[in-house]
């Protein structure tokens, strides 16, 4: 080898390649192994990007306020758990025509509110104006829901839910990791083209939800973790604010896309994320916004896999429970996802 090409793998074999102009196989070898250690070491601290989203046009739009009336009994400001879960069954049915069909939520958003009541009733997710939506509903709801009820059995549910949502007769499914979520299964999630549905915490112990959609994030300091200062990206379908149009008021069509920063808490083990949320209701009101920062506290799935995927579900649910070990006890109001944002 020529010490010109030396140069190009690492000064350190330049260095020795001059020293000795009888240089041995052997010890070029040698010095060659060493600059390849070295770079390694480097290539394991350089920066690395990270994005990933799903199909766009596949997800639902639903504002969570189109069910503020007295046919649903006004129960659209606590809605938002049923709303994107009915999303994102949108979006399961947009991604397999042949297989669903409109067995999930119909050909229209007329038929996307009156799935959103049913998931509402005490028969599944039994969300109430008073005391909103209990986390713990939503994979019972949705595997009675897409399983027992529509006869898909080839659809995997995985998610990862914050300790102790669980009572006594709704124990935690085998298909959920008890830790909160991360960024690698949010990601992994996107990168299988598939959605997540995030149940967020606000400070005061209330909660919301949203449909994760992607993510992009540049690790540059290469530690693996999503640090505030790397302002990574999150990106969702928020059911205050779906949609891309609003005729006399009314959601019109075409999702939106909402942007938040998220980043990863070492103090508590779990990811936060700060955006500007939509406070208000329909008739939609382009002015009502408002700072939110947020605790990402679970995190859940629904696919028909291809074998990639299937593979990635499998280690979701398994591998990651060995991610955190430690347990922390969440008060009982914390288990609900409400709409009320603070002030």
């Amino acid at each position: 080898m020529h010490s010109e090409e030396c140069v190009l793998i690492c000064p350190f074999v330049r260095r020795n390649v001059l020293l000795t102009s009888r240089m041995s196989s052997p010890r070029l070898f040698v010095s060659i192994v060493i600059c390849a250690i070295a770079c390694g070491v480097d290539l394991a601290h350089a920066a690395t990007t990270y994005s990933a989203s799903v199909t766009k046009s596949y997800l639902g739009w639903l504002d969570q306020y189109s069910l503020d009336t007295s046919t649903y009994h006004h129960v659209g400001p606590e809605a938002c758990v049923p709303t994107t879960a009915t999303n994102a069954l949108t979006y399961l049915q947009r991604s397999a025509p042949s297989l669903f069909g409109t067995s999930l939520t119909g050909s229209g958003y007329t038929d996307w509110k009156a799935v959103d009541a049913t998931l509402t009733s005490p028969g599944y997710m039994n969300t109430s104006v008073t005391n909103g939506t209990y986390l713990y509903t939503i994979p019972y709801a949705l595997t009675q829901f897409v399983v027992d009820d529509r006869g898909f059995d080839s659809v995997k549910f995985s998610g990862m839910f914050e300790p102790q949502y669980w009572p006594a007769q709704f124990p935690k499914p085998d298909f959920i990791t008890d830790a909160a979520p991360t960024w690698n299964f949010l990601y992994n999630a996107f990168v299988a083209s598939t959605p997540v549905m995030l149940s967020i915490m606000y400070s005061n112990g209330n909660g919301h939800e949203v449909l994760g959609s992607g993510l992009k994030w540049t690790d540059s300091n290469g530690n693996g973790l999503t640090d505030s200062s790397e302002n990574a990206e999150l990106y969702f379908v928020d059911p205050l604010d779906p949609s891309l149009s609003y005729p006399n008021g009314q959601p019109g069509g075409g999702v939106k896309i909402t942007t938040g920063h998220v980043w990863y808490d070492s103090a508590f083990d779990e990811l936060h994320m700060s955006y500007d949320q939509y406070w208000g209701d329909l008739p939609y009101d382009a002015n009502d916004y408002g700072y939110t920062s947020v605790t990402i506290n679970s995190a859940f799935l629904m696919a028909v896999p291809e074998p990639a995927t299937l593979v990635f579900l499998i280690v979701a649910a398994g591998a990651l429970t060995l991610a955190r070990n430690r347990t922390r006890m969440v008060p009982a109001s914390l288990s609900k996802a409400r709409l009320k944002p603070e002030a």
